[in-house]
């Protein structure tokens, strides 16, 4: 019987979800995380936005139990790079990916920051009833790990006139 993870569904297809679609690295190289097809439960393939033709592959550590879960990056250029990230689901927005072969080479892709939608998916207008704007911004540097990273939320904010409390709706967030 297959473990079950606390949000529902195996672990597998769990990582693979927050895995997948766009990413874009330090050097502003667009690239998409897929689904095989059909699916293989352990790998994902990496493709170029640029000229949509695959450049890496995911593997996915059998150990998906333990967190941090290792993925290898296993570059198809003929290099014969490849890559790890200690990625934690839920938490990792961002990823850096280190060398299996040499301790300089490593790099780091994100999710790219994205406004948020309204309820049938279309990109939310600043609101009308908006008198201000808050910003809010976060961030995190483990030396240990070589990995840092900024988080920053845009809300639209307004004074209710009948009650008197301040509302506020997110409009824009991302992390770098």
């Amino acid at each position: 019987m297959e473990q079950m993870m606390p949000n529902g569904g195996d672990a597998f297809s769990q990582i693979k979800r927050e895995l997948l679609g766009r990413k874009v690295d330090q050097n502003s190289n667009w690239m998409t995380v897929e689904e095989y097809n059909p699916p293989v439960s352990d790998k994902m393939m990496v493709k170029l936005d640029a000229s949509g033709g695959q450049i890496a592959e995911l593997v996915i550590s059998p150990d998906v139990y333990s967190l941090p879960v290792d993925i290898e990056y296993i570059s198809m250029d003929g290099s014969g790079k490849r890559f790890v990230m200690h990625f934690q689901p839920g938490t990792d927005k961002y990823g850096t990916w280190f060398s299996k072969t040499d301790s300089s080479d490593s790099w780091m892709w994100r999710k790219p920051a994205v406004p948020q939608l309204g309820p049938n998916g279309e990109a939310n207008d600043w609101p009308a009833w908006a008198e201000f704007v808050l910003i809010e911004i976060a961030g995190h540097a483990d030396a240990n790990e070589h990995t840092m990273g900024l988080a920053a939320i845009i809300c639209a904010v307004s004074n209710v006139p009948t009650s008197g409390k301040v509302h506020g709706e997110a409009y824009w967030k991302g992390i770098v």
